[in-house]
């Protein structure tokens, strides 16, 4: 076996090494995606079962939000289109910052709106 037939079967075994690899990455992928649609679906039934249906309670409120910065402080700026105060505003804050799981400098609101149902 001379030089060119070397080099021609390790060219050979390394693309067919690479093509193994990217279909094994390509079928995890789709294994992990696959997954995460059952835990979320799971997710969903748990939260259908613990919810009650509050229809005369408070009124519903939309929020907005937008990412300025991943660091650092943000100064907070809020626009009110329903009637709420600065507790209120404050709480709702809170509320998404802690679904969000970021800090409270991270996230800003631009605006709450009421959503008449």
């Amino acid at each position: 076996m001379n030089l060119g037939d070397r080099l021609l079967l390790g060219i050979n075994t390394t693309i067919t090494a690479m093509l193994i690899v990217f279909v094994v990455l390509i079928f995890l992928g789709y294994v992990i995606k696959i997954i995460s649609l059952f835990v979320e679906k799971m997710n969903l039934n748990s939260h259908k079962s613990d919810e009650v249906d509050n229809k005369s309670e408070a009124p519903v409120l939309k929020e907005e939000f937008i990412w300025t910065q991943t660091t650092g402080s943000v100064c907070g700026e809020l626009k009110l289109e329903a009637e709420l105060n600065d507790e209120e505003a404050a709480a709702i804050l809170a509320v998404i910052a802690h679904e969000l799981r970021r800090p409270l400098n991270e996230v800003k609101i631009k605006s709450i709106k009421l959503i008449n149902r």
